[in-house]
């Protein structure tokens, strides 16, 4: 083994770690999105929601 195989190997490791680690975080910043989203439209009021629906068309 030559220390440059071992270094190769490393970063090779170091950047699936990285792109897992970003993946991770995709996934819960949608869920907290999901959440948040999922929070806002029940708190609101039936009139509220009719109103914004009128908005949209």
């Amino acid at each position: 083994m030559n220390p440059f195989s071992i270094i190769s190997w490393i970063q090779i490791i170091l950047e699936i770690i990285i792109i897992i680690v970003g993946i991770i975080f995709k996934i819960i910043g949608g869920i907290f999105y999901l959440i948040v989203h999922i929070i806002n439209e029940t708190s609101k009021s039936p009139e509220q929601r009719n109103q914004e629906r009128k908005k949209r068309r």
